[in-house]
């Protein structure tokens, strides 16, 4: 019997491969499009924020390469000791990345081409991944979610770090996956593991853990799922982690040492529990949807800042919950059950927290009383008390307090909401698998149309680069003024002042040439710590007799204030009233859209009598 389709049958299922090939990414195209906005990739960028720190230290590093500078202290930052770059939170792999695509068509070009690149990477990995688990169609909705979670899509203000290690974290999942269902193969694939997981530490720090989790809960979940003996599990766990840390050491070191020598201070508690995810902020969408961000702040009322970010989404949660009753029964998904699990808990950080309050059960004091006295006596740079004091007497603890007061270096992960990137990547696969649960297509269709609603991301912004300089930064230039330093304060607070700390002040430096006692990174030297823990605990500082005084013993001959508006302006007539800053001159902002959109004053400290 002659065959009527006019392709063969071999030509057919090929024909049908491609096109179930080329549709996800098509997926991905179209809701990348949606919300990118940077067109002209070498003369614009989405955010300023910490993408200029990342463009600075790039040109840091080329100019380091090609000897105009040494590498390692950049003197007219966190004056007078200078920054020790490489305790910059951006690793190793992130440079290896950005420098050649630098060479080739500029900063600008370099960021918007790997920030591309990084959420082609992560989209490819997890559709790979989810292949592994579920259809076609729930693989490629496991994938968009993922890459274009609120979450991670945030990360396009500057943090190419994490962008760059999230990428990797399912294709390790991926690896580890693949070496269990093939014996024969094992080294070699956890050897990738391991490689994978080096270029995620090498990134961002954040994965020296998160690999760990990822190592520990997909053959952990193997093993209890008796697919792998506890022996071969092992093997493969020290197999991955012999290649990371071999590959990662050196970056380890030099951090460790820079980090030594700016006599950098490490964050307590209080700095760290506000960084901690909430329970409500879950599961909801991103509370900086285009069209959903009433609903999401309604249902969550907490801030809005990175851990407030950390929204999975209403629908995706719920489709989650689906996929999650089926996975239980099926032992080949308890490795994403318990990545899940773990990710998802030591997201919510210290103490359970709702609308980014701290939950209150008065029960819980003796455990809590407790917990301080075991973490105080083994890191009381971090339990600086011995006693929990309101609200961390009557918190709900969560098993992150408890690795905080044991673990070394496991509280040196500030933001710990950032563990939600591990649950994150599992939570999607279960929502994948709960689309698939229902039967009927049109069902399927509908659900995979709401969570494409709910997974749209929130259009980036379109700012010129290179930054237009502020008129104030010409004048300071051409000044002169003795002692020779700078101090950049602003204020946010009321009645307190605060140094800026990013990107823009090291362009500022730039700008006009002088040293600032503020800088840029996560990671303060003592110094800067000391002083700005004075600004905190010293309200309406510029009428205070010591500031000026303080000043002269930093350097400092110029305080550079930027008046950013409301609480600012109060402190600007307060600065007024002090007879030891003189000479106060303020300069309107550019007429280009920049980072300093507001007017900056100067004011000279007078020399001591």
């Amino acid at each position: 019997m002659l065959n009527d389709n006019p392709l063969s049958q071999p030509e057919h299922r090929q024909t049908s491969r491609l096109i179930r090939g080329i549709l996800p990414y098509a997926g991905f195209v179209a809701v990348l499009l949606l919300g990118w906005r940077v067109w002209d990739l070498a003369h614009a960028l989405p955010a300023y924020d910490d993408v200029l720190e990342v463009l600075w230290t790039l040109r840091w590093y080329d100019g380091a390469l090609r000897g105009q500078h040494g590498f390692l202290v950049y003197p007219l930052a966190f004056f007078p000791a200078g920054w020790h770059v490489a305790t910059f939170a951006g690793g190793p792999f992130l440079f290896v990345v950005l420098l050649p695509l630098y060479w080739m068509g500029g900063a600008a070009f370099a960021y918007n081409v790997a920030t591309l690149l990084a959420f082609l990477v992560a989209f490819a990995g997890m559709l790979k991944l989810a292949r592994l688990f579920v259809t076609p169609l729930g693989a490629t909705l496991a994938a968009l979610l993922f890459t274009f979670w609120g979450f991670h899509w945030f990360r396009t203000i500057g943090h190419m770090n994490v962008l760059l290690a999230t990428a990797a974290l399912p294709w390790m999942a991926w690896a580890l996956e693949r070496g269990i269902a093939l014996p024969a193969r094992r080294t070699r694939w956890m050897a990738l593991a391991g490689l994978l997981w080096a270029i995620m530490i090498n990134s961002s720090l954040y994965f020296v853990w998160m690999g760990a989790l990822l190592v520990g809960a997909w053959l952990g979940g193997r093993w209890l799922a008796r697919q792998i003996s506890l022996r071969a599990a092992f093997v493969a766990a020290f197999t991955a982690g012999a290649v990371a840390l071999a590959l990662s050491i050196p970056w380890l070191a030099l951090f460790l040492r820079e980090s030594a020598a700016a006599n950098a201070p490490f964050f307590d508690i209080f700095h760290v529990a506000p960084w901690d995810a909430s329970l409500n902020s879950l599961p909801v969408p991103n509370v900086d949807h285009p069209w959903l961000k009433t609903l999401a702040r309604t249902l969550y009322r907490g801030p809005v800042n990175e851990p407030g970010q950390a929204n999975l989404g209403l629908v995706a949660s719920l489709l989650a919950v689906v996929g999650l009753v089926a996975a239980w029964r099926d032992r080949r998904w308890w490795p994403v059950l318990l990545c899940a699990a773990v990710g998802l808990v030591l997201a919510l950080g210290l103490t359970l927290s709702w609308d980014g309050r701290p939950l209150q059960w008065s029960a819980l004091q003796p455990l809590n009383a407790l917990l301080w006295r075991v973490g105080y006596a083994l890191k009381p740079e971090f339990f600086t008390v011995n006693q929990p004091p309101p609200p961390f007497d009557s918190a709900v603890p969560m098993p992150g307090l408890l690795l905080s007061a044991l673990v070394p270096f496991w509280e040196r992960a500030r933001v710990f909401a950032r563990y939600a990137l591990l649950g994150g990547m599992a939570v999607y696969l279960l929502t994948g698998l709960g689309v698939t649960r229902f039967r009927r297509t049109w069902v399927q269709v509908v659900l995979a149309g709401l969570l494409i609603i709910e997974l749209m991301p929130p259009p980036t912004r379109n700012v010129p680069f290179p930054p237009p300089p502020h008129p104030a930064f010409d004048a300071i230039q051409d000044m002169t003024f003795d002692p020779p330093g700078v101090i950049d304060l602003s204020s946010w607070q009321q009645d307190l002042l605060y140094m800026p700390i990013g990107g823009a002040t090291l362009w500022e430096t730039d700008f006009h040439g002088k040293p600032t006692v503020a800088g840029a990174s996560s990671i303060w030297p003592a110094h800067v710590a000391s002083l700005d823990q004075w600004l905190q605990e010293h309200p309406n500082a510029f009428l205070n007799p010591e500031l000026v005084p303080l000043l002269r013993s930093y350097d400092v001959g110029l305080v550079v204030f930027h008046v950013t508006g409301g609480y600012a302006e109060d402190m600007l007539a307060e600065a007024r009233q002090n007879p030891d800053l003189r000479d106060i001159r303020c300069f309107d902002p550019a007429s280009a859209a920049g980072p300093w959109p507001y007017p900056i004053c100067t004011m000279r400290v007078a020399p001591a009598q």
